[in-house]
């Protein structure tokens, strides 16, 4: 009964909202990775996490060709490393929510096409496969950590030198008491010795 009004259109709040995500989580991965592989981290300067990290900072910012003009990467829409610049600072994203609100009302076609595009060149399809690899089930972090893992492998390789250190330092070990023991004897000899020749000398001298 009656009339009704409905306007269908995008939700540019709830865009502005999931990049804001993409932020969070692209900080939040940062900040764990430097966490783990700074010094006396838990992976202190481990390769293999810092690579992660490097091709994050690296590919974040990669220019995307085709686009509307003056925007060419997440920079022009409003996403940067923030105005203030510290070198011993943690690599982090900021967001320009209006200019991020802009860059949708003017070219909401490119904004989407800076993360994904069909030639695969978005951010979101560079940094993706690359995730998806390093903790895929098949992925080299799985591959370090799981059981017979490369973990695995260099923890037996230090048990099998310590073992083996152990039956060094064992041998070294007899080798010594054995010396001592001669030591002992040689000096217990010599002391009788000794005494025997004080006294020729003494008789001798009486």
């Amino acid at each position: 009964v009656g009339t009704a009004s409905v306007t269908v259109g995008p939700d540019n709040e709830a865009i502005t909202g999931t990049v804001q995500e993409f932020v969070d989580k692209f900080n939040e991965s940062i900040t764990a990775l430097n966490d783990l592989t700074k010094r006396d981290g838990l992976l202190e300067n481990d390769s293999s996490i810092r690579s992660i990290s490097t091709f994050l900072r690296s590919n974040v910012f990669n220019p995307i060709a085709g686009l509307a003009t003056g925007i060419e990467s997440l920079r022009d829409i409003g996403i940067s490393t923030g105005v203030a610049f510290d070198q011993s600072a943690v690599f982090q994203l900021e967001l320009d929510a209006d200019k991020l609100t802009t860059a949708i009302l003017e070219n909401r076609d490119s904004v989407e096409q800076l993360f994904t595009n069909s030639n695969g060149t978005g951010i979101v399809d560079v940094l993706f496969p690359f995730i998806d690899g390093a903790t895929g089930t098949t992925g080299f972090l799985n591959e370090r950590a799981r059981a017979g893992g490369s973990i695995d492998r260099q923890i037996e390789t230090f048990n099998s030198r310590i073992d083996n250190l152990d039956r060094i330092i064992a041998l070294r070990e007899a080798r010594l008491r054995r010396q001592f023991l001669q030591l002992e004897t040689i000096t217990g000899s010599l002391q009788s010795q000794g005494a025997s020749l004080a006294g020729l000398s003494n008789g001798l001298g009486g």
